[in-house]
């Protein structure tokens, strides 16, 4: 760990308990954990970009809190009126923040529902414990515009330079006839991180800025070049597009910086084109990846012309499909068999349960019951079983820690100082076992402060066992979601979402606009590869990891389809024989891919134009990655 690491950590966390000790100064003592869980919040937030439409985000963000105020403080009134509202209200929270292809939003937001419920104030309080909501969801999107401003373009363009420089390692990997598979998952992950910026920054969860649109074309041929290099070796004349390729790349990094370099990078592809015209190239994968050094100059040159003050701009040339438009309630429709009903479930009975314990035996401590019910249940069923182990071992350890600490030392200043040391300590650590230890002695250590540390240990132990127990049966036999359930509902959307995006292609032969609705689909199916890659880490499945690379490859190929197709008048004569084969490949299956192919070779000694060859060349590649 280098100086810069940890100097980073202590700034964060100093501002951490700076502000949260400003906040409990202006709204008092009562709301100083809703300072703590709307820092969470907004750090969360710091990973996704929401200033595309900041005032609408903020009006959510605030409509959010309040909503958990309002209902947190009516459940807890009543023992029997919260279980209907706390089932609610948890039901709600819990579908409407567990996405299915982004990281769960749900922690902090749930978290501050607890706090409330737990810690009630008289009603002449509620209206500071109200506005400290609202300044809190402020405070979150204020961070938004001050850091997350233009991340697209600083993040986005950090992201396509590391591209390009993995792409020159493969290609040194390539001329030293070395493996290079670790750079080609580099390579993807450093994509598809940049295709969920692209997500996080569209408009009304479907318009995509023209920074975005122009961008996502250079993502693309970065990686069909990235499959081309793949057919490559350091021999003949691939040997010298190798190396033409590496200069190309260093001068697409100058343009990711400054796009007053983008004149340069058109005279360099001016001279490679000048260049192999001369040697009369014929190898088809050397020229494949000169085609694709030409779509990104165009794409740079698109770039410089639309200027930064434009970026953010938004066409809407289309109206958005109903597939896009969500309840702003529940995220989507309730469906029984997805994982975010599932999830929401099992946490609504969970917590419900919990409070209901708490209450009906005036347990002073009990809310620890409703906080390891929400640390315990989670979405995914093979994930739960460890982290229930793991639980309990940091809560005895950390018990342990705080009982000996608190022994030793009786004064409260040293006391104080140990819990902000063990928060400190717990910023460095990852792993769930061991950050929960922390996360335990500064738990245990800010109630038993004043008071006896053995029996607030002891009660820890027991209520904790008590939610591990609840989460335990909940996520087992309470509409129970395994790692199999959600890779096959991964695999039926990414089918759906292919068959989608073959759709918009013929759309777009037609002659209809749908730019925004093509490019929706491939960042769409992009994140589901990257959530079934990450699911494959949890429970190996060979087939998933075979099959990761020609998943890629067929995506990349159909939206090349749909780029020579949108950019390239195809000829009158020719126009109905390209209709007619998208068609087919859209509805083939397998067995009848063979003669598919045989009817689009016909047809490519039929068709004229050059361009049109292209894209039933690129027809056939698509049939040959369905074929697997």
């Amino acid at each position: 760990m280098n100086k810069k690491i940890i100097l980073s950590k202590t700034i964060v966390f100093v501002c951490i308990v700076g502000f949260i000790t400003l906040f409990k100064t202006i709204f008092g003592a009562e709301n100083a954990l809703i300072g703590v869980t709307s820092i969470t919040a907004l750090l969360m937030f710091l990973e996704r970009d929401l200033t595309i439409a900041p005032w609408k985000n903020t009006m959510k963000l605030i409509g959010l809190n309040l909503f958990i105020g309002c209902t947190a403080t009516l459940a807890s009134t009543n023992m029997w009126i919260a279980i209907p509202v706390n089932f609610m209200a948890i039901f709600i929270l819990g579908h409407s923040l567990l996405y299915n292809l982004k990281k769960p939003m749900y922690l902090p937001f749930i978290l501050q529902y607890l706090f409330i419920l737990a810690s009630p104030v008289p009603a002449e309080k509620l209206p500071m414990r109200l506005l400290a909501l609202i300044v809190g969801a402020v405070t979150i999107m204020g961070m938004q515009l001050l850091t997350n401003k233009g991340k697209l373009t600083k993040t986005g363009n950090k992201l396509l330079e590391r591209a390009c420089t993995s792409l020159t390692q493969k290609a040194i990997s390539i001329k030293e006839d070395k493996g290079y598979e670790c750079i080609d998952k580099e390579i993807n992950r450093t994509l598809h991180e940049f295709r969920r910026l692209l997500y996080d920054k569209r408009e009304n969860d479907f318009y995509l800025t023209e920074e975005g649109m122009i961008k996502l074309n250079l993502s693309v041929s970065l990686q069909k070049i990235s499959y081309l290099l793949d057919k490559m070796s350091y021999t003949g004349v691939q040997q010298e597009v190798i190396d033409d390729l590496m200069k190309y790349l260093d001068k697409l990094k100058d343009c990711l910086n400054d796009t007053a370099y983008v004149k340069q990078l058109k005279q360099v592809l001016q001279q490679l084109f000048n260049k192999y015209e001369d040697k009369q190239l014929k190898d088809t994968t050397s020229l494949e990846i000169l085609n694709h050094l030409g779509f990104l100059e165009n794409n740079f040159k698109a770039l410089e012309t639309l200027k930064e003050e434009h970026y953010n701009s938004v066409k809407k040339l289309e109206d958005i499909p109903n597939e896009y438009k969500k309840s702003i309630i529940l995220n989507g429709a309730i469906n029984r068999d997805s994982i975010k009903f599932s999830y929401a479930m099992r946490l609504a009975i969970g917590i419900t349960l919990a409070g209901f314990i708490t209450d009906f035996f005036n347990l002073s401590e009990g809310r620890w019951i409703m906080f390891t019910v929400l640390s315990l249940i989670v979405p995914i069923y093979e994930l739960s079983k460890q982290k229930v182990k793991d639980r309990l071992f940091a809560t005895v350890v950390g018990g342990i820690i705080v009982t000996l600490l608190f022994g030793v030392f009786q004064d409260l200043t040293i006391r104080t100082m140990i819990l902000m040391l063990a928060g400190y300590i717990g910023s460095y650590l990852a792993a769930y076992r061991y950050s929960t230890i922390c996360v335990t002695v500064s738990a245990i250590g800010a109630v038993a402060l004043m008071g006896n540390t053995q029996v607030f240990t002891i009660n820890r132990i027991i209520f904790v066992a008590l939610g591990a127990l609840i989460a335990s049966l909940l996520n087992k036999f309470v509409f129970p979601f395994r790692i199999d359930d959600h890779n096959k509902q991964l695999k039926k959307m990414y089918k759906e979402t292919i068959a989608e995006m073959f759709k918009a292609v013929y759309e777009v032969a037609q002659g209809r606009e749908c730019k925004h609705r093509i490019k929706n689909l491939l960042i769409i199916a992009s994140l589901i590869e990257e959530q079934l890659r990450l699911n494959n880490q949890i429970v190996v499945d060979e087939t998933v990891e075979k099959l990761e690379k020609a998943r890629c490859l067929l995506l990349t190929n159909i939206y090349e389809l749909y780029i020579w197709i949108s950019e390239n008048k195809i000829k009158e004569v020719d126009i109905q024989h390209i209709l007619e084969d998208i068609k087919t490949i859209s509805n083939a299956d397998k067995q009848d891919i063979l003669p598919v192919i045989e009817g689009i070779q016909k047809h490519m000694d039929r068709v004229k134009g050059i361009n049109d060859k292209v894209i039933l060349g690129i027809m056939l590649n698509i049939l040959q990655e369905e074929a697997i």
